[in-house]
């Protein structure tokens, strides 16, 4: 228990009398005691001082007496007794009478105790309370860690949030909130607490005002994983928190940390070991099943590649896609493709269900927060020695235009996408646009006309001057001689199937290239 005013007050053996602001000597704690007679007594003392005086330096008047008084409160002195020893037989009532107005403990001491008596007993209950708050730390510290071995985060900040009566919240390095406490206490909806005091990543040590109550404390423990950090814990209490306090907060984030988080040689080593596993695969050559076994894999396990581009395939994006697939609970095998600026990602199971998969829905919110341009392609499922079939799927699936959505599978893609992007890495996207297309462009060019735009609209139109027309914003007759114009420049008559599906193709390699 804390030594207080007024604890101190009730030993026997002290000789002292309470007379002034006996409520507030019941919360106020001592931190010293210190015998001094000097006019300028506050400017010699620390706070939570338990001051101790003759006499003989106060004024003679009541309104100097109380302005000595204020001047010692104003030093943090936690209170003022007087020695009946000394200048006066009892404590004059201007102290009592002010220090019972501003709530300032003022004691009197019998004139038979030697103060040092007063300052022995201070040191040895401060000692003793020391030890005792010392104890109580390592006994709470080792109750935190049984509860992370036996039950998990959720049990540790449960236990944080009921010792310091506070709201306790552990979120990722995305500041997606992992776990939330509060006490049974608080009276406000729960989520609007967790909104309120989780801050924004990226996060930095801080020890603060609470955002909850006008007397308490918040901390945020960033937590620091062996590689990158892995988020924060953060603590809101109405009360301020003492050092014993703030280093049990700081023991809760070491032991979350280094349960969130695995050493950085290991992580370096299995992270190693699962990009090669997936460049030997691309190269043609299945790993062996023991070393496929480390990743929960088997050479027959039906898998579904992932193609993710817009992220830099550097070390430290490769740490954090490697932190969301770990957390998402997937089997994987990744590997970085700086040439298309991504990563090829193979998981097991059937994911082909594209964007309506929750799970790659979820991957692709947690990447976009840090890589707003990231997209996801994704390929068909199959057996693991098939998968650099998935791996060219998951490429060409890859959304090219932002209306198709920043996912798509395979099986989504319409039939002229999948034939373009298939011969994307080719010279054929020239080929396609090398004949009429490039007859019409380059006569456009001379002429100043806009055949293209007609052919075009002909097209679209399935060969109807009216909607043909609307398209191009003219009158129908204008259409029609635009679109024979289209067949004097070409040499032939658009009714030609080939000529037609040569201009359609060539129009979506156009738009696929651009």
């Amino acid at each position: 228990m804390k030594l207080t005013v007024a604890s101190l007050s009730r030993r026997p053996d002290l000789g002292l009398t309470l007379l002034a602001a006996a409520e507030t000597a019941e919360v106020t704690p001592v931190e010293w005691a210190h015998a001094i007679d000097r006019v300028d007594s506050d400017k010699w003392i620390a706070p939570g001082t338990f001051v101790m005086t003759a006499g003989y330096q106060f004024p003679d008047d009541a309104q100097g007496q109380a302005q000595q008084i204020e001047a010692l409160r104003r030093a943090g002195a936690c209170a003022v007794a007087v020695d009946t020893g000394g200048r006066w037989e009892t404590v004059p009532r201007a102290l009592i009478d002010y220090g019972e107005e501003v709530g300032f403990p003022v004691l009197a001491i019998a004139a038979e105790i030697p103060l040092t008596n007063v300052v022995r007993a201070v040191a040895e209950d401060i000692t003793a309370a020391r030890v005792r708050q010392l104890t109580d730390l390592i006994a709470a510290q080792n109750d935190l860690v049984s509860l992370l071995l036996r039950e998990g985060l959720e049990a540790v900040a449960r236990q944080l949030s009921n010792a310091l009566d506070a709201v306790v919240v552990v979120t990722d390095n995305y500041g997606v909130r992992l776990v939330e406490e509060a006490p049974a206490t608080t009276d406000r909806a729960r989520q609007d607490i967790f909104d309120v005091v989780t801050p924004a990543p990226p996060y930095s040590p801080q020890v603060g005002r609470s955002v909850l109550y006008p007397r308490g404390n918040r901390v945020v423990s960033p937590l620091n994983g062996a590689f990158v950090r892995q988020g924060a814990l953060v603590v809101d209490a109405s009360r301020y928190f003492d050092e014993s306090d703030r280093l049990l907060i700081s023991f809760a984030a070491a032991i979350i940390s280094l349960s969130t988080s695995r050493s950085l040689a290991v992580h370096e080593a299995e992270e190693r070991l699962r990009q090669q596993a997936l460049a030997s695969i691309l190269a043609g050559e299945t790993p062996d099943a023991s070393r496929l076994s480390l990743f929960g894999l088997r050479p027959d396990t039906q898998v579904t590649a992932l193609f993710l581009t817009g992220v830099a395939a550097r070390k430290l994006d490769s740490i954090r896609l490697s932190e969301e697939l770990h957390g998402l609970g997937w089997k994987f095998l990744y590997a970085p493709r700086p040439k298309q600026n991504g990563f090829a990602i193979v998981i097991a199971g059937d994911l082909s269900a594209g964007a309506k998969h929750p799970g790659v829905e979820s991957l692709y919110q947690k990447i976009r927060r840090v890589h707003p341009n990231a997209r996801i392609g994704i390929g068909g499922a199959m057996p693991l020695v098939d998968v650099p079939l998935s791996v060219n799927q998951a490429e060409v699936a890859v959304p090219k235009d932002p209306s198709a959505g920043p996912v798509r599978a395979i099986g989504d893609m319409p039939a002229h996408d999948l034939i373009l992007g298939a011969i994307a890495d080719t010279n054929a996207l020239e080929l396609l646009t090398g004949g009429a297309f490039r007859k019409l462009r380059e006569y456009d060019q001379r002429n100043g006309t806009n055949l293209l735009a007609a052919a075009k609209a002909f097209i679209d139109a399935n060969g109807r001057y009216d909607p043909m027309a609307r398209t191009l914003g003219i009158h129908r007759q204008t259409a029609k001689a635009r679109a024979l114009q289209v067949e004097d420049v070409l040499g032939k008559h658009l009714d030609d199937p080939d000529l037609r599906a040569e201009l359609w193709l060539a129009f979506k390699a156009s738009h696929f290239r651009n």
